[in-house]
């Protein structure tokens, strides 16, 4: 593993630390974790353009992956 994929991977795993920790501490988690996700989509919005589609055999696994992504910050522990 390159230097560059290895300090992107630690990089993404700090801020979904961050944000988990966020949403958990929240006393409002809906909007909390609607915010959160709001902050997620603009930046996606914004590199969308620019990358091809995924392949049709991922699509499964990116429509469950939001609602797993969601059930675990919205219930508590």
């Amino acid at each position: 593993m390159t230097y560059d994929i290895f300090t992107i991977v630690l990089l993404a795993a700090m801020m979904h630390a961050a944000w988990n920790a966020i949403v958990k501490g929240a006393a409002d988690r809906t909007v909390t974790f609607g915010l959160v996700a709001t902050g997620h989509m603009l930046p996606a919005l914004m590199i969308a353009p620019f990358v091809p589609l995924p392949p049709p055999d991922t699509v499964p696994y990116l429509i469950i992956s939001p609602i797993l992504h969601w059930g675990t910050s919205f219930f508590p522990d």
